[in-house]
């Protein structure tokens, strides 16, 4: 129990780098001396700067000789913006290093753990491996596919509506669940929203109620380019990403806070074909996504199982109204024996509200890793 109660400390460390990290992992480190004592704490702060590892060994102010590091991530091995870790942990005279998850990155992936051992460093690894691979779900799947970790949130009704008749939204969930959203918006690289959704609210899709590392990237999926007008006159601070539809004949504005990036419709239902969209969206490094509808951008993302993880608040109302608006509004036809299943759920009460997160089969397969 003493490796994942240390374990357990390295994680809260490694949280602190939060989204500026980004595209590396966040990963903290703990060194101990010869007698299992604390001497030495630290994280990785951001992108470009000195790895968990290196922080950790330079906070440390006594003789490290003999010593144990724990670290969330396999360390590195290779030259990248900073030197391989691993000559820093041989250097020091560490005999054992405890490592939560292998790192799956094809230049490390085993290999450090080799050269220390080769080293006759002992080396423990899996512990609170599900937890560590947890932290840095975006960053596997980022290494390990072309496309980013998806994660939707959805506020519905209690018969599943996520707007009313003007499509209006604001706001189904209470409090509670809107300090949630603005907590998952600060973890995450990106924002994004259907067309229509950004018309019906002028989000921000920013953080303003928590902390905040670093602002998410705000993504609009505009098919035919409908919201050009609105982002004319959005005052929004940051970068908007706008995917529209390569086949679209409408001329765009020039707008210095947009960057255009033309998308195949899918041959299926003529919409953006989203698989180019999330890849697009790994390619500028963005590998954490966080989806808050529409009802076609949800259902079309799950229908696709391009969704990982699902935040499903529901608000103790009813929308008695033919006209609202379906939370997951798709037009395919399914059977029962084939239904998109919630893996690991929980609940919660949150405020007013009743909170249901799970993962999806795409997700389940990096919580397993």
């Amino acid at each position: 129990m003493f490796h994942e109660a240390v374990m357990k400390e390295v994680l809260k460390l490694a949280s602190l780098g939060g989204n500026l990290t980004i595209p590396n992992p966040m990963v903290g480190a703990i060194v101990l001396d010869q007698n299992n004592q604390i001497i030495g704490r630290g994280f990785h702060h951001k992108f470009g700067g000195a790895h968990a590892e290196i922080e950790a060994l330079n906070d440390s102010k006594q003789d490290t000789n003999g010593g144990s590091i724990y670290v969330n991530l396999e360390p590195c091995c290779h030259y990248g913006r900073t030197p391989p870790c691993v000559d820093a942990i041989i250097k020091a005279g560490l005999k054992r290093v405890v490592i939560g998850a292998r790192d799956s990155n094809p230049k490390v992936n085993g290999k450090a753990i080799g050269i220390l051992q080769e080293n006759n460093i002992e080396v423990i690894q899996d512990v609170l491996l599900e937890d560590c691979i947890y932290l840095n779900r975006g960053f596997f799947k980022y290494i390990n596919e072309d496309i980013p970790w998806v994660t939707l949130k959805l506020a519905v009704t209690l018969n599943g509506k996520i707007a009313d008749y003007n499509g209006k939204s604001r706001y189904i969930s209470g409090e509670d669940a809107l300090i949630l959203t603005h907590q998952l918006r600060a973890a995450s690289s990106a924002v994004m929203v259907g067309a229509k959704t950004y018309l019906a609210d002028y989000s921000q899709l920013n953080v303003r109620l928590v902390a905040c590392s670093k602002q998410p990237t705000r993504i609009i999926l505009d098919t035919n380019l409908l919201t050009l007008d609105a982002l004319a006159c959005d005052n929004h601070s940051g970068t908007t990403i706008l995917f529209y539809s390569s086949n679209c004949p409408k001329p765009l504005l020039k707008l210095s806070n947009v960057e255009y990036i033309p998308i195949q419709n899918n041959s299926v239902n003529n919409q953006l074909n989203l698989t180019q969209v999330l890849q697009e969206i790994k390619n500028i490094e963005l590998n954490y996504l966080f989806c808050e509808g529409g009802g076609n951008l949800a259902s079309n993302l799950l229908a696709q199982g391009l969704i990982d993880e699902i935040y499903w608040i529901i608000a103790p109302y009813f929308l008695n109204d033919n006209l609202a608006i379906n939370a997951l509004n798709a037009s395919h036809k399914q059977e029962l024996a084939n239904l998109p299943k919630l893996h690991k759920y929980s609940t919660l009460n949150l405020g007013q509200d009743l909170l249901i997160h799970g993962f999806t089969g795409s997700g389940l397969k990096y919580l397993s890793f």
